[in-house]
Order: structure tokens, then C-alpha cells, then sequence
């Protein structure tokens, strides 16, 4: 019985750490500035796509991320999106709305889909929890959940 309540509270634990953190990575999201994500290089393959233009060329990707941010960049420089043409087309349709709007709804359903995933990772697991913390704790802060990029820490 002990074991069973010990098994109950780390699960419970997982699941309130899971949404405490898909909760800052939305915070992050709703504060932070477009301009500097990398999502603006999916946003604009998705204004590409949109227009029936190549999502893959320079051009008209360089004149999108400028017009997001302008850059002190090299003119040849652009930040692809590298993803096969049919994983396009919800940016297509992300590209209807703001750069802004589509920032939030993208990170929204990011953290919709890991607290999701962590739900179904609990139901499934017949392991330790903790175990399973401690070892998804060496991957969170290589990363930066408002860009996308690996952190200065590692």
C-alpha cells in the first residue's frame, strides 16, 4: 500500500512539474520578442508556402526574416526551415496570422502536445518516475525553450 501512495505522488509530482514547465515555456513565449526566435524562420517558409512560392530558396525567405528583424547579418545569410514539404503546410496556415499570434499559438501547442506526451508516459511506464526525472533533468538545460537553440550553459 505504502508503495502504492509513493507511486501516486511521483506520478502526481511528474505531471505538476510537466505543467509548471509547459506553463514558463508559454510565460517566455507571450514575452518574448518574435524578432529573436527561431520560429520566425518557420513562420516565414509558412508565408512562402503560402504565397506558392519556394519555402527552400533564399529569396523570399531572407526578405520575410528582414522584415520581422532586421539584421546586421551578411545580405546571403537566411535561417531555414529545414522540414520536408508536407511537415509546410501547418506553417502555411500559421502564416495567415500575425508573426506574433503564430509565436503563441505554435508554443501553446508545443506544450499542449509534452504535457500530453508526459500523461501518456506516466500511464504507460511501469518505471521508477524519479528515475525517469532524473534523466529528462540532463536534457532540459541544454535547451532554450523561447528559441530553440542550445543554451550558453553547455
Amino acid at each position: 500500500m505504502l508503495n502504492h501512495m509513493v507511486q501516486k505522488g511521483s506520478t502526481v509530482l511528474f505531471i505538476a512539474v510537466t505543467l509548471a514547465l509547459a506553463g514558463v515555456s508559454l510565460l517566455l513565449a507571450y514575452h518574448g520578442s518574435v524578432e529573436r526566435q527561431s520560429f520566425k524562420a518557420f513562420y516565414c517558409a509558412g508565408v512562402a508556402v503560402k504565397e506558392r512560392a519556394d519555402p527552400y530558396r533564399v529569396e523570399p525567405l531572407r526578405a520575410c526574416e528582414r522584415r520581422l528583424a532586421p539584421s546586421n547579418l551578411p545580405d546571403g545569410y537566411v535561417e531555414p526551415a529545414p522540414l520536408p514539404g508536407y511537415a509546410m503546410a501547418p506553417f502555411g496556415a500559421l502564416a495567415m496570422l500575425s508573426p506574433r499570434l503564430a509565436a503563441l499559438l505554435f508554443a501553446t501547442l508545443l506544450a499542449l502536445a509534452a504535457t500530453l506526451s508526459a500523461c501518456a508516459l506516466v500511464s504507460t511506464s511501469t518505471r521508477s518516475l524519479a528515475a525517469l526525472g532524473c534523466g529528462a533533468s540532463r536534457i532540459s538545460p541544454s535547451i532554450d525553450c523561447t528559441t530553440t537553440e542550445p543554451s550558453e550553459r553547455t
